[in-house]
């Protein structure tokens, strides 16, 4: 029997190899570039209960939904967390890639962030470093390789809050946060098609991947046939795409990340799994959102604001989720192992060894512009 742990969510002890959760893939099947247009990436369609696997496209998703399903979005948008720092004595370049803003330790004229470092990390600590707009850097290291970046402008503000006035200075100077398997430098059209259409609420560090290829007009086209689609917020960091380190990946955990559900959203799954409607989910980061809430709390009826460091893996019995909509993910990843165990869940007839395999044969694209999953 499968067992609800804290958060959602009790784990039963088991040992789990990490190598269990490795695959082979021809170098060339990694999307590094998105398709000229959204939504026609492949949707590979996910029977679990006949074991089959349906192709088409993105865009016909509304093929596989029924009127009054519930589609849940991730809204948080992707901002531009890496920064190119020239030293100033050297000439040379370092790079500053803000971890999160969301709990930013903020005052009038300064805000500290968490930061990794790439490159010369000795000639950037604990020295001012001037930078564009007349904001400056100063770098102290907290643990292991994370470290404390405080950003202070040397002229008071408007009106606006300093996290404001940092996202505009981020989106002036910084660089879209691809992923480093892209194996290349940021292009003009990163800009637009690394974030999503819908997202609104600044503070992603790496692309909710699964909702790239949803479009205004698909969702516009899904309320009009009678579907739900309501938000949440989960801004994605180290906790999503941090690969895993322990061999039994069990003993692994995940870092913190910051998500909220709007009272609207809450209703509505209280609402939808009161009936045999569905919920589905676009993305891991939102199913991990959603199961992150206890019973008790969606009870409440009232707006959620939290933490999660949800590990998903097998045996997990999930709450609210039935189907999701979801990419190919890198092998080893905590992501695979949520697909993994949701597949469990449901006693599919196929598993994701099978369905990785059957998808590859049959030339997908991997990881964030590839193609996508559709679990139901």
């Amino acid at each position: 029997m499968r067992q609800i742990t804290e958060a959602g969510l009790h784990q039963a002890v088991c040992t789990m190899d990490i190598k269990d959760f490795d695959y082979k893939f021809p170098v060339e099947s990694i999307a590094i570039y998105p398709p000229s247009t959204r939504g026609t990436t492949k949707l590979f369609v996910i029977n679990t209960s006949k074991g089959t696997i349906e192709v088409t496209t993105y865009n016909r998703l509304l093929d596989y939904l029924s009127q009054q399903d519930l589609l849940l979005r991730n809204i948080s948008q992707v901002i531009n967390s890496r920064l190119k720092i020239i030293l100033p004595d050297s000439g040379r370049t370092a790079e500053v890639f803000v971890l999160s803003i969301h709990d930013a330790i903020e005052s009038q004229m300064k805000i500290e962030v968490p930061v990794l470092i790439k490159g010369h990390k000795k000639k950037l600590l604990n020295r001012i470093i001037s930078l564009s707009e007349n904001w400056n850097l100063v770098v102290t290291e907290k643990e292991a390789d994370i470290f404390v970046g405080t950003f202070s402008i040397d002229e008071k503000l408007p009106t606006s809050s300093i996290k404001e006035e940092f996202i505009v200075f981020l989106h002036n100077h910084g660089e879209v946060p691809l992923p480093p398997y892209f194996h290349r430098e940021q292009e003009e059209s990163d800009k637009q098609r690394y974030r999503t259409e819908f997202g609104s609420i600044h503070g992603s560090v790496a692309a909710p991947t699964a909702s790239l290829n949803l479009k205004k007009s698909a969702i516009d086209e899904l309320i009009s046939k009678g579907i739900i689609v309501c938000d949440v917020v989960l801004h994605v960091g180290m906790g999503t795409f941090t690969p895993l380190k322990e061999k039994n990946i069990v003993e692994d955990s995940l870092h913190t990340e910051y998500y909220s559900i709007p009272k609207k959203t809450v209703d509505h799954i209280v609402l939808v799994k009161s009936t045999t409607r569905k919920v589905i989910a676009i993305g891991t980061t939102t199913l991990r959102a959603i199961e992150s809430v206890s019973p008790e709390m969606l009870s409440r009826h009232e707006r959620i604001d939290s933490h999660t460091n949800i590990f998903i893996h097998d045996p997990y019995t999930f709450k609210y989720v039935d189907s999701l909509l979801t990419n190919f993910h890198l092998p080893k990843s905590s992501l695979i192992m949520l697909v993994d165990a949701f597949l469990k869940a449901k006693d599919s007839k196929i598993s994701w060894k099978e369905i990785y395999t059957y998808a590859i044969e049959h030339d997908a694209k991997l990881f964030s512009y590839g193609d996508s999953m559709l679990i139901l």
